[in-house]
């Protein structure tokens, strides 16, 4: 497994939990999947668009 397929992964999985945040309610746990949402996105993106050059 190269470097950019573990990074996507991760970000994925960051992803997966910060929309868990959301579905599961739990007191001030949408300000961190808030957070981690646009970080993870961010990254996300940034990856496919570097991978794709």
């Amino acid at each position: 497994m190269n470097a950019d397929r573990r990074d996507t992964i991760l970000v994925v999985i960051a992803l997966l939990g910060a929309l868990l945040s959301f579905w599961i309610p739990m007191p001030w746990g949408a300000i961190p999947a808030a957070i981690t949402l646009l970080i993870a996105g961010a990254a996300l993106i940034r990856s496919r668009r570097a991978r794709d050059r």
